[in-house]
């Protein structure tokens, strides 16, 4: 995914790994979503983005476009990457506040009927403390 700056022209990848290669096309990056003030942009990944992110399946991708860092929206309040895919991501205007569908069992207890749950989850202290290595900016 590329974002462009109309106001420098500058183009910059989103999409890439922690090194800096691009993820392929066909990963699966979709339904991007810009906060409001244009620092965070919102989107669904295929889990090659996020490094040590090992569940199979989509993620909800949040990058601090400011800061050049990635960081995945599906993680439980003890730290832990969903144990399944998340999708459907969407950031609030402000860019504080993500939401997020999936079938996880394990961002939440007792979380045993199957079924997907829709998520919302603080995104300053997930920034603050799941930053992947990101992208130049």
């Amino acid at each position: 995914m590329l974002l462009k700056n109309l106001t420098s022209w500058s183009v910059t990848l989103i999409s890439a790994r922690s090194d800096g290669t691009p993820v392929p096309i066909g990963y699966g990056i979709a339904l991007p979503q810009l906060s409001a003030d244009g620092n965070r942009l919102a989107f669904t990944a295929e889990n090659q983005i996020i490094p040590h992110d090992n569940q199979f399946g989509r993620d909800a991708v949040i990058a601090d476009l400011s800061l050049g860092r990635l960081a995945s929206a599906c993680i439980s309040a003890s730290g832990l990457f969903a144990a399944a895919g998340c999708d459907g991501v969407t950031i609030s205007a402000d860019g504080r506040w993500a939401a997020f569908r999936s079938t996880a069992t394990n961002l939440v207890p007792d979380d045993t009927n199957g079924e997907p749950d829709i998520f919302v989850v603080a995104l300053d202290p997930v920034m603050d403390v799941l930053f992947a290595d990101g992208f130049e900016h």
